[in-house]
């Protein structure tokens, strides 16, 4: 039987593998961690496969929960594991082509600790191993974003290290009042206990939940952090940042506050956060002259729009909503992967200084455009039925201000995309001719075969979605598949 243990285990061997080998043997970092991450990724799948059937649980010591540390894989983890892992592995394929950054042993020992606290994050079902890998994601986080050890970097660095690690002691707070109240720290058990703890203590738990993973999520007014960080990092750390941390928050933030603490209130506080999010992060991108900085703003609107769809709580909203979360990590994945090709050969960072690319490296330009059209929606590609499946789900409920605002945000979006893709097409006779390897263009293409195929075909993948939403929605069955009763 496969066993998400594994998961925690391999990475764990993999990360300390490449510190005992690296003295003997140089530049092994990289392919161990595409090989431990790899690893991951199939034990991943094979739950995610699993659990579509009968999740799964592991637990520990011989104890069933709530009286052991127990992991939980069930459809609505299944897919934020997937999305993790599967992205984690196309960087990982990325740096087969890049040297990673100095020192590479420790750039590549931190990359695979932080993508084993992601998941973590993703399968546990105790608050204190979820604050343990909210930690080892966090701190490995700051580490790959200011390794460069340049200005941007370090700053990125700092201003997230300070604001995370505010947003992680509220969580520990929360965990030590519930625990309080309740005496465990087994989510489905506390869950259970909700009703009959005290109503005001719940409230400030929820509140300080809730901020602590909207700074993971890149919540406005606690994504201070996030676009120095995106600014900083490498471009591999960037699409790190766009599809595994800013995902793993996500789910954190979805699991907490529609199992653990379901109160009246998280409707409306999801949907006016995330709904103000989108807005001032796309009329903040808008503004940008500098191409990493356009898509760091983007990318912290595309979360406060699946937030708001969150809030929403439907099941039609809830699927809506997941499946503009892989979109949005499909497509910024790429993206930033592609900005880190030009950069590396071409050491350009401004919107201007990209006149004339996508007419004289054609294919360089035709993964732009599969990468942006699919996040504006564009007809038979992947983010079109997610975007459809958000407005329909917002207009069946009556919801026709939040539809308006999300209509508003979605011309702004169109707006600095195109112009962006305007001056890819712009005729200029001194544009550069860019030299691409095929490994750091294989994990792009098979984005971009994604974003096709589920486009032409999205039954292939909504059925998963749609079992995703049922489980959160659903929190009852949680609690049942991991206490019973």
């Amino acid at each position: 039987m496969v066993n998400p243990i594994l998961i925690i285990a391999i990475s764990l061997f993999g990360a300390f593998f490449i510190a005992l080998i690296s003295p003997f043997v140089k530049r092994t970092g990289k392919i161990i961690a595409f090989l431990t991450i790899g690893f991951d990724l199939y034990i991943g799948a094979s739950l995610a496969l699993k659990s579509l059937r009968t999740p799964v649980i592991a637990y520990t010591a011989g104890f069933k929960p709530p009286f052991s540390i127990n992991l939980v894989v069930e459809p609505f983890s299944a897919v934020f594991l997937l999305i993790v892992l599967t992205i984690g592995f196309l960087i990982s394929l990325y740096y087969l082509a890049h040297p990673g950054e100095e020192p590479e042993d420790k750039f590549f020992t931190l990359l695979i600790l932080n993508l084993m606290g992601a998941s973590g994050i993703i399968m546990t079902g105790d608050l204190f191993n979820l604050f343990v890998f909210f930690e080892i994601t966090a701190i490995s986080s700051y580490a790959l974003v200011s390794i460069r050890k340049q200005k941007a970097s370090l700053e990125g660095g700092i201003k997230y290290l300070i604001i995370s690690s505010i947003g992680s002691s509220l969580f520990l707070v929360a965990i030590a009042l519930l625990y309080g109240q309740t005496g465990t720290l087994n989510i489905a058990d506390i869950a259970a206990k909700l009703p009959f703890i005290n109503k005001s203590v719940a409230l400030v738990a929820f509140l300080l939940i809730l901020v602590a993973f909207f700074v993971e999520s890149e919540i406005f007014p606690f994504n201070g952090w996030a676009p120095d960080a995106y600014q900083g990092a490498g471009e591999g750390i960037s699409a790190l940042l766009a599809g595994v941390i800013s995902k793993a928050g996500l789910y954190a933030l979805i699991r907490l506050t529609f199992t653990l603490l379901d109160l009246p209130l998280r409707s409306k506080l999801l949907i006016v956060f995330g709904i103000m999010t989108f807005l001032i992060a796309e009329l903040s991108a808008l503004k940008q002259k500098r191409v990493k900085r356009m898509l760091a703003y983007s990318s912290i609107g595309q979360m406060g729009l699946v937030v708001a769809i969150f809030g929403i709580g439907t099941i039609p909203a809830l699927k809506a909503a997941i499946f503009q979360g892989v979109n949005h990590a499909v497509s910024k994945v790429a993206l930033f992967l592609l900005v880190g090709m030009v950069i590396k050969n071409l050491g350009i960072y401004k919107l201007d200084d990209y006149k004339g690319l996508g007419r004289k490296n054609p294919l360089l330009g035709l993964l732009f455009s599969l990468a942006i059209l699919n996040l504006l929606g564009f007809p038979l590609f992947a983010g079109f039925w997610s975007k459809l499946s958000i407005l329909l789900s917002t207009g069946k409920q009556g919801l026709y201000l939040l539809l308006s605002l999300i209509l508003t945000g979605a011309i702004v979006e169109v707006y600095y995309y195109v112009r962006f893709m305007k001056i890819l097409y712009e005729r200029n006779e001194e544009a550069s001719h860019l030299e691409i390897h095929l490994l750091e263009a294989i994990p792009i293409i098979a984005m971009a075969a994604f974003i096709i195929i589920i486009g032409v075909n999205p039954g292939l993948i909504t059925p998963l979605f749609e079992k995703a939403s049922e489980a959160i929605f659903m929190k009852f069955s949680y609690i049942n598949l991991v206490i019973g009763g």
